[in-house]
């Protein structure tokens, strides 16, 4: 059980480093357009997220300073 607990958190720690860098490529020119969302849900679809926890996390992002979640994501 603990092992996949731990497997888990994990997972879901990858796949919010994977939204977070996404969204740091998506936004390199300011803004973000509905196909770029459209996208990153096929992309996190294969990933195993859902919909709306994508879009929850990428709204948590929003004006966020670029430098330190890119930090952020290196560092995890």
């Amino acid at each position: 059980l603990c092992s996949l607990l731990h497997h888990y958190i994990a997972t879901m720690n990858i796949r919010s480093i994977l939204v977070q860098l996404y969204y740091l490529l998506i936004y390199a020119d300011g803004k973000v357009n509905d196909r770029e969302i459209s996208l990153g849900k096929k992309m996190m679809a294969a990933e195993g997220m859902d919909d709306i926890s994508f879009e929850r996390q990428l709204n948590g992002l929003k004006g966020k300073d670029p430098q330190a979640l890119l930090r952020d994501c290196i560092a995890s």
